[in-house]
């Protein structure tokens, strides 16, 4: 397992609490987010993306990764935009 791959597990594992109704499935990929997201939509039944756009126009507008996997998903998609305050740093 990758550096990557671990602190993803840990951040699952400590920000969302477990429920047997629920699979979460992880996974690392290199390439293009847009890319390997809207590849990856084709097979999935549902897509959520994180949307921490800054700038002047930072509450109406999304990222361009966002905007990507909206205009080109597979499946049904969610936009979710980040958190005023962001998550803890992962540390090993």
């Amino acid at each position: 397992m990758t550096d990557v791959a671990k602190r993803l597990a840990v951040v699952i594992e400590k920000h969302l609490s477990p429920d047997p109704d629920v699979i979460i499935r992880h996974t690392v990929l290199e390439g293009h987010p847009t890319a390997v997201l809207v590849e990856d939509s084709k097979r999935a039944d549902f897509l959520v993306v994180g949307s921490r756009r800054h700038g002047a126009f930072a509450g109406i507008m999304i990222g361009s990764v966002s905007e990507g996997c909206v205009t080109h998903s597979a499946c049904p998609i969610v936009v979710a935009h980040h958190r005023v305050r962001p998550l803890d740093r992962v540390t090993e």
